[in-house]
């Protein structure tokens, strides 16, 4: 629900969690619905190897730094 709030006011979005499954298929749905980037990255937040991974990924793909004021 998060999700499509901020995609709907225009944000591109990073979605992290287990299930590869559902996060590609909400970024499917929400690029359909509100023609927003998404980026998918399955990761297991419970483990500590996780934070590594999301970071090399933003890093990688530039996304470390860029922020918008949310209203």
């Amino acid at each position: 629900a998060l999700a499509c709030q901020f995609a709907s006011k225009g944000f591109d979005l990073v979605v992290v969690a287990r299930d590869s499954n559902r996060l590609y298929q909400l970024e499917q749905t929400l690029f359909t619905k509100y023609n927003c980037k998404v980026h998918v990255i399955p990761a297991d937040l419970t483990k500590k190897e996780s934070i590594n991974t999301i970071e090399e990924f933003l890093k990688k793909e530039n996304l470390n730094n860029k922020t918008r004021d949310v209203k």
